[in-house]
């Protein structure tokens, strides 16, 4: 009698963010269809690093907003989204920035 061989389904952690590697308590689903600012595209990302890339920036000495931005380039600071509560804590945020700037800066070489 043949042996059969049994796989063993690799079981696959689906609230880990696949950027910061981090648990998601808010699992944010907005660049499943269009890609992220490092060229990917994500099933589900952390609330933390979908706040990252800074898409409008509000002039304050005019009263007025530029943008829109989407690329690399225009990244919040770990501050900045504390000021802005995207956030718990310093230690999350500068997590995911640095996450999001490694994967940007991984993608670009590719």
């Amino acid at each position: 009698m043949a042996k059969r061989k049994i796989r063993k389904k690799r079981e696959i952690n689906d609230n880990i963010c696949p950027l910061c590697k981090q648990d998601m308590q808010i699992r944010c689903t907005g660049y499943s269809q269009k890609p992220f600012v490092d060229g990917k595209k994500y099933a589900a990302i952390c609330h933390t690093c979908w706040c990252v890339p800074k898409i409008w920036y509000y002039q304050s000495e005019t009263d007025t907003f530029d943008g829109p931005y989407f690329d690399g380039d225009h990244l919040y600071t770990p501050e900045e989204m504390m000021e802005e509560g995207a956030c718990d804590n310093i230690k999350e945020a500068k997590l995911c920035v640095k996450a999001v700037k490694a994967s940007i800066k991984k993608n670009k070489k590719i």
